[in-house]
């Protein structure tokens, strides 16, 4: 089931910022968490019910999910 994906204004702005291949990988994974928002990538965060973490080696995200949405609250690009 594809969920709503909901993205924080700061979200939105650093990906907008984003160097264009970086934007693409991050947008790629955002949108594969609307399909499947607990991927093998996940994990458990900070002890919060269905909050995860998504580290790669350019970006980290923070979300959480509910039956009908995915909410990204964090995007930290590190490159």
């Amino acid at each position: 089931m594809k969920r709503r994906l909901l993205l924080d204004p700061a979200v939105r702005e650093l990906l907008r910022e984003a160097a264009p291949g970086l934007r693409t990988m991050i947008a790629d994974t955002l949108l594969d968490l609307a399909e499947e928002p607990e991927p093998l990538a996940a994990r458990p965060y900070g002890g919060i019910p269905d909050a995860f973490e998504i580290r790669a080696e350019t970006f980290r995200l923070v979300y959480t999910r509910g039956a009908e949405h995915v909410s990204v609250w964090i995007l930290q690009i590190d490159t």
